[in-house]
């Protein structure tokens, strides 16, 4: 891993970030729009750094920049899921979550993806961004990124099988230029049934 460097979007206070550098991966940047992860991100994530930027005002430029010269470049990031959530009290129908921006999030990383072509991506979300709106959002975020010759994978992840101390389904979606697709390791933690 030593060619490659990370860059985490929409990092928070860079829990991701940790686990990456936790297993020798160099992030060299977390980007997030809320200021006050800083001072989190930068003590817990040394070697990476904290930039206070607005996703939506990210350039493929500046992202580009980040990246060391010569190293391969892994981007990763879990846009605002809010909109897509089951557990979202306040969505009504599908036009007033259209209006909420943050589902945008997800459309600009996929076309900062497309522009800056990393070897490696990795997205993570909530379980319902695969039946919201029919399935369209997430079948045009993997399209887009097929159509400029990524080989994407989508899975089902309970982090409880991955020994995270909690129930916890996610969907998590990796893309490579690579000539196989990433297949996600098999589960190294029995899950615990409800008593």
């Amino acid at each position: 891993m030593k060619d490659y460097a990370v860059v985490d979007l929409f990092c928070g206070v860079g829990g991701l970030t940790y686990g990456l550098i936790k297993k020798k991966i160099n992030v060299v940047a977390g980007i997030d729009f809320d200021k006050s992860c800083e001072y989190a991100y930068n003590q817990n994530n040394k070697g990476a750094k904290f930039y206070h930027i607005n996703v939506f005002d990210l350039t493929p430029e500046e992202l580009g920049s980040f990246y060391p010269k010569g190293k391969k470049k892994i981007l990763v990031g879990c846009a605002p899921c809010q909109p897509f959530s089951l557990y979202n009290k306040k969505r009504k129908n599908i036009s007033e979550i259209e209006k909420d921006s943050k589902w945008k999030l997800l459309n600009k990383f996929a076309d900062l993806i497309v522009a800056t072509m990393p070897e490696i991506i990795s997205m993570e979300n909530v379980m319902s961004l695969k039946i919201f709106n029919g399935g369209a959002v997430l079948k045009n975020f993997t399209d887009k990124l097929e159509k400029v010759g990524y080989k994407v994978s989508v899975y089902d992840v309970n982090a409880q099988d991955y020994g995270t101390p909690q129930r916890r389904k996610r969907l998590v979606v990796f893309g490579t230029l690579n000539d196989k697709s990433i297949e996600l390791i098999p589960s190294t933690h029995k899950s615990l049934k409800r008593q």
